[in-house]
């Protein structure tokens, strides 16, 4: 999978609201979307806004492909919420005000996005919205409209009683957050983040171990599309629902390594060379995030899985649930589509959806010494051609 949220689908990008402090102050602030899967950085004392996604997104990562000639940023008192694809657009680009800008740019890490922006007058326009309270929205766009991104905020991150929340209800997005809040005090800061209240003295990496976050374990097994959208295996028996674009870190590979073989016992079902993964009540729910973290995640996240770098008028738009299992090899294996809908036929979406499985690459798996296959997964992906939604 929650902060400036980028439900990009291609182009489109989709934040829910924030809230902003009502002080303004040479001081950083720090927003998180409703959501949790986006943050907002605002340093008005070097004049500069930075905009994350922690989640790879392929809209935001074409746009700032893009010349700063050929991008577009707009700014003003708006809520999006409610409205997506071209009604977002519509009413987003003609209720915002266009601003002018020095630059925009950004840098990726493993799994997010940030993109940065210089500018004089969102700035002063974003210290005018702090001290008004008021909801507003920023967005950019490329000159033809292709590819865009807007976010609607209206509170801001305060204390670190809230940024330990943060990680307690979405662990995985505050675990990005740490090393994005890191590689900004790092590279890209005249000097570390300071937010009254929330970083002080203490630097940003300590925040994991002083909350009792795990980083590489406790991660929560998420997909941006199945959950924000459209997860039709939630309740299913028998399966398990997964994310296909998560990943592991280097130092998470290695303590899953360690922990595996004697984790099988406890988090699945064997028979011959297949194994089930068990089911677990609600109340044990952090066993069972562990356990598919151990058994289900990627040796490390994909960027773009379903990206096609010819998206054009004639790209098929498309959203798929579907049955897969995990082979002896470690590839995923698409073995049926539970539900289809689009401009795809099953033919097509079937080879698609293989395709991507087939570039995910998981850490085979030995029981007593047999290769063994895991057989009850299911999962969700999509895509949008935001070029003909237009």
């Amino acid at each position: 999978m929650k902060v400036l949220r980028f439900i990009l689908l291609i182009g489109s990008f989709w934040v829910g609201s924030l809230a902003w402090s009502s002080q303004t102050s040479s001081l950083d602030s720090i927003f998180l979307e409703t959501e949790k899967q986006g943050a907002l950085v605002f340093r008005p004392s070097e004049g500069v806004v930075f905009v994350i996604s922690f989640d790879l997104h392929e809209a935001m990562r074409r746009l700032l492909r893009e010349s700063n000639q050929n991008k577009e940023l707009f700014f003003g008192e708006f809520d999006r919420r409610g409205m997506k694809d071209s009604d977002l657009y519509r009413s987003a680009f003609r209720k915002l005000d266009r601003m002018e800008f020095e630059e925009v740019e950004g840098f990726e890490l493993e799994d997010s996005i940030t993109m940065t922006i210089r500018s004089k007058t969102l700035v002063e326009e974003i210290g005018k919205a702090i001290g008004s309270g008021q909801t507003f929205s920023i967005a950019a766009k490329t000159k033809n409209g292709s590819t865009w991104l807007v976010g609607s905020f209206s509170e801001s991150l305060k204390n670190q009683s809230d940024y330990k929340n943060f990680g307690q209800e979405s662990p995985k997005y505050f675990c990005s957050s740490v090393k994005v809040f890191g590689a900004l005090n790092q590279a890209h800061l005249g000097s570390p983040l300071s937010v009254d209240g929330l970083f002080e003295q203490e630097p940003v990496a300590a925040m994991p171990e002083r909350f009792g976050i795990d980083c590489d374990t406790k991660v929560e097994e998420t997909n941006a599309f199945a959950v924000e959208q459209w997860n039709p295996f939630a309740e299913k028996d028998g399966n398990i629902f997964v994310g296909i674009q998560d990943g592991l870190t280097r130092d998470g590979f290695k303590k899953m390594m360690k922990m595996r073989e004697k984790a099988i016992k406890y988090c699945l079902r064997c028979a011959a060379d297949k194994c089930l993964v068990r089911e677990w009540p609600e109340e044990r729910r952090d066993e069972f995030a562990l356990c598919k973290r151990l058994f289900t995640t990627p040796r490390k996240p994909i960027a773009g899985l379903l990206d096609d770098a010819s998206i054009d008028a004639t790209t098929k738009s498309f959203r798929a649930a579907f049955d897969f299992k995990i082979n002896k090899k470690g590839r995923g294996e698409l073995v049926d589509i539970r539900h289809l809908d689009g401009d795809m036929s099953n033919q097509e979406a079937r080879k698609v959806i293989s395709r991507a499985l087939y570039r995910v690459k998981y850490e085979p798996l030995k029981v007593d010494g047999v290769l063994v296959e895991i057989t009850n997964l299911s999962s969700a992906v999509g895509r949008r051609n935001s070029v003909r939604a237009l």
